[in-house]
């Protein structure tokens, strides 16, 4: 294989793995029974986000291996799919003095909005819709580590996605680091 051949394969595959990650994370913003009714459709019937990555990790350790250097005796590279297997990219989204404690804003990474917080001076990321009616999760009120969505009060915690007041609804969450004075957010 000439390395014309070699770098558009690992081309395939990088589009490949970044559609396929991209499908996931867009899914886990759905509400539950939306991505329920979606997966029915494409006839899969997984129970859960977590189910579905769990399942797609155990697929893809039986998937084939492109040979870097077919002849030389060294391992291939593995196909991936969704960045499951890959390292996030981090991506900076503002800097830290843009968000004083108890304060959210809306940001856009690859076209999906994402609600960035300053709780008590740690920084954390969701997605910035509320599964239960749509709501802008960015101008919720910062609650103790819970997100109060400012149209019907559902709170989403900042760690985890997770809503107490519907065990079904959860958003997606992102890690958020600091370097000197940005914020940056790893993406899948």
């Amino acid at each position: 294989m000439d390395a014309k051949a070699r770098e558009e394969i690992q081309a395939a595959v990088q589009a490949l793995d970044e559609a396929l990650g991209g499908l996931i994370n867009f899914m886990m913003t759905l509400r539950p029974t939306l991505r329920n009714e979606i997966m029915q459709i494409c006839g899969h019937h997984i129970e859960t986000a977590r189910q579905a990555k769990e399942r797609l990790e155990c697929c893809l350790r039986q998937t084939p291996v492109i040979p870097s250097r077919p002849h030389d005796g060294h391992a291939g590279v593995p196909i991936t799919a969704g960045g499951l297997r890959n390292m996030a990219r981090v991506i900076k989204v503002g800097e830290i003095n843009e968000l004083t404690p108890g304060q959210g804003k809306l940001v856009q990474v690859d076209a999906q909005d994402i609600a960035l917080f300053n709780v008590n001076g740690t920084y954390y990321a969701m997605g910035a819709v509320c599964p239960h009616e749509e709501g802008p999760l960015h101008e919720g009120e910062v609650d103790g580590d819970s997100i109060i969505c400012p149209w019907h009060g559902y709170d989403f915690n900042v760690k985890t996605g997770e809503c107490s007041v519907d065990s079904d609804l959860r958003v997606m969450t992102y890690i958020v680091k600091t370097e000197g004075n940005d914020l940056l957010i790893e993406v899948a």
